[in-house]
């Protein structure tokens, strides 16, 4: 409801942790990605998980643990706090409200400004371009890296219907991971999200794409580098960056030796244009955009944390 928390989460998170009493983590393990590598301050915490190894794993002095199924654990809650949630609700209707308004306050954050917009894009207008001709029941899957995290401007709209790798960075995850969703249900609309590092580690699974087809479309947001770590260099050592960078491909071409169609896309309008012409087609795309590399994912106000 209130985006992703982790170490690069939405600022909208940060504040919901930040005011919280309590937090309720179900199948998290508290691990270095969702708790900013273990520097978030966190209130006390009730933690459910399966695995008992994991309960107190971390933050052990402040947590309790209930070692169980979460959809099991979720039923019974709702069993046991029957007729006290909407005594609760009104007691906090001041809280919620002020949270409501903060949430459209950072979806507004991220509008398109400039939907005629030609060039290098920012990833931001991207996503959200993306988001609106998109049909609504779109899985979206990003790859490790900037895609992920951009991602969290994608207004999920069904359950089960968004996958992203995380713990690891296990980058050329998207591509192979669409094609096998693809696969499960091919009536299903399926968006991946690839920067161009990530699909240089898993490019030959384009020619599977071709051979199974499907209905993916693939975006590339080529930066002509590791843009996550550039970016994090740069925020770190004034500027400076090291083995990050690398010359241009063309992802549309590479696509089109390997049997699926692919273009470069340099204006907002004509991947509207694409995304919805493919998606209607119902057969796969590789679509290069060249995206703007001074918008950095680490200081983007949506994603920063907020001042204390």
């Amino acid at each position: 409801m209130f985006g992703a928390a982790s170490r690069m989460g939405t600022a909208l998170s940060d504040q919901v942790l930040g005011e919280a009493d309590l937090v309720l983590a179900l199948g998290n393990s508290l691990n270095a990605v969702s708790t900013t590598r273990w520097r978030r301050e966190l209130p006390e915490i009730v933690q459910v998980d399966v695995d008992p190894a994991m309960i107190g794993r971390y933050y052990s002095e402040i947590t309790q643990g209930v070692v169980g199924d979460l959809g099991s654990f979720a039923r019974d809650l709702v069993v046991a706090t029957a007729g006290r949630a909407e005594d609760a609700k009104a007691g906090r209707a001041h809280w919620i409200a002020t949270l409501d308004k903060a949430r459209a306050d950072w979806w507004q954050g991220s509008v398109v400004a400039d939907t005629t917009a030609d060039g290098p894009l920012s990833p931001a207008d991207i996503v959200r371009t993306l988001r609106e001709v998109a049909p609504e029941n779109t899985l979206l899957i990003p790859d490790a890296g900037n895609p992920g995290v951009w991602s969290f401007l994608w207004e999920i709209q069904q359950p089960n219907s968004y996958i992203k790798p995380v713990g690891f960075g296990n980058m050329g995850f998207a591509l192979p991971s669409a094609i096998a969703a693809s696969l499960i249900d091919p009536e299903r609309p399926v968006l991946a999200l690839i920067g161009d590092g990530s699909l240089g580690m898993s490019l030959g699974e384009i020619e599977t794409l071709a051979r199974v087809g499907g209905n993916v479309c693939v975006i590339v947001f080529n930066d002509s580098s590791y843009g996550n770590i550039r970016q994090e260099q740069e925020l770190h050592f004034n500027g400076r960056t090291t083995g990050v960078d690398f010359g241009r491909v063309d992802f549309g071409m590479a696509a089109r030796a390997m049997g699926v169609h692919g273009e470069v896309v340099t204006r907002l309008a004509v991947l509207r244009e694409r995304v919805a012409e493919a998606f209607a087609a119902g057969t796969p795309v590789v679509l290069d955009v060249p995206i703007d590399r001074d918008v950095n994912a680490w200081t983007f106000p949506s994603f920063a944390a907020r001042k204390k």
